[in-house]
């Protein structure tokens, strides 16, 4: 899980050196900067950079169900 907007480096930015190092890694973007709707957010979706885009302010339930997925990414791999 990555905020967008990041002291040192954007969000963005990190999961693209992120996927470099393995592209199986799922990566979920929040941001309260940012929409759903937006373009940037729309390629990043469709090209995998992320699998998923949570708009801040969030439900607790939007990063639980997040959270779900990556457990079972992790035990998938085990």
């Amino acid at each position: 899980m990555l905020n967008a907007k990041l002291p040192d480096i954007e969000g963005l930015a990190l999961a693209r050196k992120i996927k470099e190092m393995d592209s199986t890694v799922p990566i979920v973007l929040m941001s309260g900067y940012l929409s759903r709707d937006d373009e940037i957010v729309q390629d990043s979706l469709s090209s995998g950079l992320i699998s998923e885009y949570i708009s801040n302010p969030f439900q607790h339930t939007e990063i639980l169900n997040s959270a779900k997925k990556f457990v079972s990414f992790i035990n998938s791999g085990l």
